[in-house]
């Protein structure tokens, strides 16, 4: 997984916090999602990403403040934590724009 893909990867998990009851793709390793849930909500990295990120651009380093979320990528298949996401992040930027930022194409 490249850095900037590893990078988003946070970005989605922080939808896992937002998503409780959602139900989980069936290719997801449901118990690493509910790890994300309990871990993420108050991770400074992920407190940090959000502070950082802007609608008019998004760095490289706010981006690398995801790096260590890389292993709940998986979990964010379902389409509904894009939307948790995207209501977690409040306006400040959008799952599409990060990715776009950060260099993610997948």
């Amino acid at each position: 997984m490249d850095f900037r893909r590893a990078s988003l990867a946070g970005l989605f998990a922080v939808a896992l916090i937002l998503a409780l009851g959602a139900s989980s793709a069936a290719a997801v390793d449901k118990a690493l999602c509910e790890q994300g849930r309990r871990v993420l909500p108050n991770d400074p990295n992920v407190q940090a990403f959000k502070k950082c990120a802007t609608p008019g651009a998004i760095s490289t380093d706010c981006c690398a403040k995801l790096v260590g979320f890389g292993k709940y990528y998986d979990c964010l298949n379902d389409p509904a934590y894009k939307a948790e996401v995207n209501t977690f992040l409040g306006g400040v930027t959008t799952v599409d724009k990060a990715k776009k930022a950060c260099g993610v194409s997948k």
